[in-house]
């Protein structure tokens, strides 16, 4: 089998979802739920058993299909992940789960009672996590279907995920910055603001072509920006949690984009002639050894 990055990628992510399937399906049939809530029954065993190859073996179907660079694949499989997860947050949010049920050691506690409140919120939760798994092949399709045509590198995806990452971030610290009371709010905020931030980062860096490790100094650069403006409110003694909300925020922001005049990413090959921009001829002095002796010699590379 021909198995370059982008096909295992893909079959890692099928099998990936593929669990999640099995466990959904185990949930919504009640094979996980036994006198003895820690185990599990056979069914639930095999269902999970299934999913994994079936996932695995529909995720290389997907790759013979739609022969995605592997920037594309680390992007698909992200685009799923990252729906799922909005849309789980919104059944939460529109739904909250069952409150929780005393504890044992409590004087009140009743095993009758506890019992119907476990299979109420195994329900619940079965039905939260279908929704749940129908993000992935939607957020699949959908990146393939608006993102498919881009040129993506493995240092392309990872500004992706740095996005994802950093608008996940930003969306828990608004949320403690504006006092939201319930965590569901807070993580559907979360789960908003980094769909924003995967799709500006999509934006930002259209054109050029990103290294992974261009893209990991951009990351070391939006992070060093954050701790710096977090340490000037340590060094000022300020107590006040805002302030540090939103100097992590302006601190990795303000590093991210200072990171970014120090890099220097080659242009994306796919966009560079309907963009207009120019052909691009790099020289520069590389080490070489001849001989034994290490010599400078002078490295040309053209893009057009």
């Amino acid at each position: 089998m021909d198995l370059p990055e982008a096909r295992s990628q893909m079959q890692r992510s099928g099998g990936l979802v593929g669990l999640r399937y099995g466990l959904t399906i185990s949930g919504l049939l009640g094979f996980d739920v036994e006198e003895d809530l820690n185990e599990k029954s056979t069914g639930h065993v095999a269902l999970m058993m299934a999913g994994v190859p079936l996932g695995t073996y529909l995720g290389d179907r997907l790759y013979r299909r739609w022969t995605p660079t592997t920037g594309q694949a680390y992007a698909l499989g992200l685009n799923g992940f990252m729906t799922a997860r909005w849309i789980y947050n919104l059944y939460s949010w529109l739904k909250p789960p069952p409150e929780d049920y005393l504890d044992e050691e409590d004087p009140n506690y009743d095993e009758q009672e506890y019992n119907d409140w476990r299979k109420e919120y195994v329900k619940y939760a079965s039905i939260r996590r279908l929704f749940e798994v129908t993000g992935y092949p939607l957020g699949t399709y959908l990146g393939h279907r608006f993102f498919g045509a881009r040129q993506y590198s493995f240092g392309d995806a990872s500004m992706l995920y740095l996005g994802w990452g950093g608008g996940l971030l930003y969306g828990l610290l608004l949320a403690d910055l504006i006092d939201i009371d319930t965590d569901e709010t807070a993580w559907l905020m979360a789960n908003t603001t980094a769909v924003g931030g995967v799709l500006a980062v999509n934006r930002y860096i259209r054109g050029y072509d990103y290294t992974f490790g261009q893209t990991a100094l951009m990351g070391l650069g939006a992070g060093a920006g954050a701790a710096f403006a977090a340490g000037l409110g340590v060094i000022m003694d300020i107590e006040e949690s805002g302030f540090y909300d939103i100097a992590v925020i302006g601190g990795s922001l303000g590093g991210f984009f200072i990171t970014r005049r120090i890099v220097n990413p080659r242009l994306e090959l796919a966009t560079a002639g309907r963009s207009g921009k120019q052909p691009q001829l790099n020289l520069a002095l590389q080490p070489a050894v001849v001989g034994g002796v290490v010599l400078p010699t002078l490295g040309i590379e053209a893009r057009w």
